[in-house]
């Protein structure tokens, strides 16, 4: 397909907004870093909080597809997560605390 400035490409890329859900702390949306970005593969997830509540960390590739889930615990702060064996693209990381979710993007460039 071609785009409005005439690039021919394969590939669909998706709009993504996200929006600031609301019940959730701002403290919580304004302490949450994911770097570096773009990124080689190894990214590393920031949270500060005091929130105790059950949270999970669910990563898509590009395609929307899950890549993976993992428990998060608040009170370690920093989270090594490495994307060096998907391929190049783009990421979603959502954050969820019950009930609530928070979204932020990375690019693996290698």
């Amino acid at each position: 397909p071609q785009d409005s400035s005439g690039n021919v490409g394969d590939s669909v890329v998706r709009l993504v907004t996200v929006v600031q859900p609301s019940g959730l702390p701002d403290k919580v949306h304004d302490s949450l870093q994911i770097y570096p970005n773009p990124s080689t593969g190894v990214v590393y997830i920031r949270y500060i909080t005091n929130l105790q509540q059950p949270a999970w960390l669910i990563v898509y590739n590009s395609l929307g597809q899950q890549v993976d889930r993992i428990s998060v615990n608040f009170t370690n702060g920093l989270i090594e997560y490495n994307l060096e064996s998907s391929g190049n693209g783009f990421y979603l990381f959502e954050l969820y605390i019950s009930p609530n979710k928070y979204t932020k993007q990375t690019v693996v460039i290698k």
